[in-house]
């Protein structure tokens, strides 16, 4: 039990008598027959974005074991090979150190716990019980020494656990002992010495909504009558069979509703205990059977700030249980590799992010699913991306995503998730003209164009699911002037307009079919500055603005005219670079230029520019997007 669980009712006391080193067995009393196997449905999603810890480019590789939170804010990570801590952006590990008594006692931690006087607490594997003041990062040692019986049982610490009253508990491979802080002495409860608990480790504690004390084992789940010492084992817990390897209950959880939540690590279902009506509840999760090499146990149970209930597994992945639906959403391996199929504990920290540990390091991620989604090229998935490298995004107006490619063209269905997939075809005439899709545009129609870098203008349509394009023909001065496209717009009054690489402006008749290209002049100063046309942009009253990598252009539709406006070392009123990234209008009317060495504010009265560079807060003078 690696994260701290709330404890219940502080009106809990112990008793002032030392109880016998050897408890009597006892039913539990009371206790409802266990219900069959609920298997609520699985829907695999992929909705949280979950952030591998790195530090300095570098992730965290280690085996983690526990995790916690102490009252400073940082992270305490049990390893396998010793504790760190996380600051937010570094680690500083804790490992022992023979010369050093008061170094960690081992470096196998399996336990780390705050208390609710902010003290940590670290159970090891070898070691004992390591008491920790975060302020002097002194470790006090607590160890089994054979010839003092008030001492640790056992070196080995399994769970440790502060009661309602404020006293702690802690779990060993011997058992159970309760610390008596003030002399630094344990009282033991051993587990009843039958044929089934001998050698009984313990694993979990906590209590439930009727102050009863819950003792997760190797050998099953036992309550701890406090007045008398007295255990009894609870008969219809999680498992249904008792014997060596046949129960073994890893994990004790209370829900604000009082719910006690028991988890074991060889069978693929938990159960739900209801301390009023005294009934078990079991939900599976996986299709394996018990008998299989592979069963998926629980690791973990949490439930979060929000009321959500987490199930860590050692095989498949992290569960979100919706109790109101009865479903389970697995998040198995995700594509990043960040979130591995086994997850080992869990725990939440102070600003509500879930961090889980592993074999494979820590990760985190907000409890609270983002509002982003991401798709992405998975091979095993049909209705994925065919490639990550996406060229650009249009949104139509009925709805549908528009993703080109350096494959092909996709259609998304954001309301069902449904991907279509468009890509040329040599055989077809009526196929995208070119797998690199650069730049999509949708007219007053409905019409949708495809710009591609390399096969001309296509315009698909709809009804047809046909893709018509138009190619550049040097032999026709009236066709597409490159079939590199670059970028596309749609006027106020439904002109398409293309900006090639190399072939300048063009101009598209749709009742002829032919282009009108504007092009470059060096003996014509009111000609386009440059072939290379990056960006497109008409503004309220309809002008027309070009940017290319040799300077911003205005076009006079009636003259058919281009004014240029370069930059000029020497005038910090003009262009701050010749090269634009991007072209944008305010609501004010105000135009804004985004190029390589900043961001340019157009006056257009004066036709002088006002720069705003990292100097004045900008995060990079590369320009490429402006939105307001």
């Amino acid at each position: 039990m690696s994260a701290e669980i709330r404890s219940s009712d502080s009106s809990v006391r112990l008793p002032r008598i030392v109880f016998p080193l050897f408890a009597a067995l006892i039913l539990f009393p009371a206790v409802g027959h266990s219900q069959a196997i609920v298997k609520p449905p699985i829907i695999d999603k992929q909705d949280i974005r979950f952030n591998r810890l790195s530090v300095g480019g570098k992730p965290f590789k280690k085996w983690v074991i526990a995790i916690a939170q102490d009252n400073y804010g940082f992270i305490w990570l049990g390893t396998d090979d010793g504790l760190y801590r996380y600051d937010g952006y570094t680690l500083r590990p804790y490992r022992h150190d023979a010369n050093n008594p008061r170094s960690l006692s081992d470096n196998t931690v399996k336990v780390v716990y705050k208390d609710r006087a902010g003290v940590l607490w670290i159970g090891t594997g070898f070691g004992g019980l390591d008491r920790l003041d975060p302020a002097t990062d002194v470790f006090t040692h607590y160890s089994h020494d054979p010839d003092d019986n008030r001492s640790l049982s056992n070196n080995t610490v399994g769970a440790i656990y502060q009661d309602g009253a404020g006293s702690l508990w802690v779990g060993t491979n011997a058992g159970l002992d309760r610390l008596d802080s003030a002399n630094r002495r344990f009282f033991h409860y051993a587990l009843p010495p039958d044929d089934f608990a001998r050698g009984s480790a313990v694993a979990a504690l906590n209590e439930d909504s009727q102050g009863d004390f819950w003792v997760g084992s190797t050998q099953g789940v036992y309550t701890l009558q406090r007045s008398n010492g007295r255990f009894s084992y609870v008969p219809n817990g999680p498992m249904v069979s008792r014997g060596p390897g046949g129960e073994f209950i890893n994990g004790l959880e209370r829900d604000r509703s009082g719910i006690l939540w028991l988890s074991s690590v060889l069978r693929p279902w938990f159960s739900a205990f209801n301390a009023k009506t005294r009934e078990f509840t079991n939900y599976a999760f996986s299709g394996e059977e018990s008998g299989s090499l592979r069963v998926s146990g629980v690791n973990a149970i949490h439930e979060d700030r929000n009321g959500m209930l987490w199930v860590a597994t050692n095989h498949d992945g992290l569960l979100k249980f919706d109790r109101a639906h009865k479903t389970f959403v697995r998040y198995s391996t995700s594509p990043s590799g960040s979130l591995p199929d086994s997850v080992e504990t869990l725990f939440e920290d102070s600003e509500g992010n879930m961090w889980l540990g592993g074999h494979a390091g820590v990760s985190r991620f907000e409890t609270v699913p983002s509002p982003f989604v991401s798709y992405r090229h998975e091979s095993h998935h049909p209705n994925s991306l065919r490639s990550e490298e996406v060229l650009c995004v249009h949104a139509d107006a009925r709805g549908f995503l528009w993703i080109g490619t350096q494959v092909g063209l996709h259609r998304l269905d954001r309301r069902t998730g449904q991907m279509v997939f468009y890509q040329h075809d040599p055989k077809n005439p009526y196929s995208l003209s070119y797998d690199e899709v650069s730049v999509i545009r949708e007219d007053g129609s409905g019409g949708l164009w495809i710009g591609t870098h390399g096969g001309g203008l296509n315009r698909f349509d709809r009804v047809s699911e046909r893709f018509f394009a138009y190619r550049h023909n040097p032999k026709d001065p009236q066709s597409l002037s490159s079939d590199l496209i670059q970028c596309l717009w749609v006027d106020l009054e439904g002109v398409l307009w293309v900006g090639t690489h190399g072939g300048g402006l063009n101009r598209f008749d749709p009742a002829t079919g032919h282009f009108k290209a504007y092009n470059n002049d060096p003996r014509d100063p009111h000609s386009l500055s440059e072939d290379n046309v990056r960006e497109i942009f008409a503004d309220r009253t309809g002008t027309l603005w070009i940017g290319t990598n040799h300077g911003l252009n205005r076009f006079d539709r009636r003259s058919e005219q281009f004014t240029v406006y370069l930059h000029d070392s020497h005038n910090p009123a003009t262009l701050s670079h010749n090269s634009i990234g991007s072209i944008f209008e305010d609501r004010r009317g105000t135009l804004w230029i985004g190029t390589r060495s900043g961001l340019d504010r157009f006056d257009r009265t004066r036709g002088s520019f006002q720069t705003f560079t990292t100097n004045d807060g900008i995060a990079d003078d590369a320009i490429e997007a402006i939105r307001e």
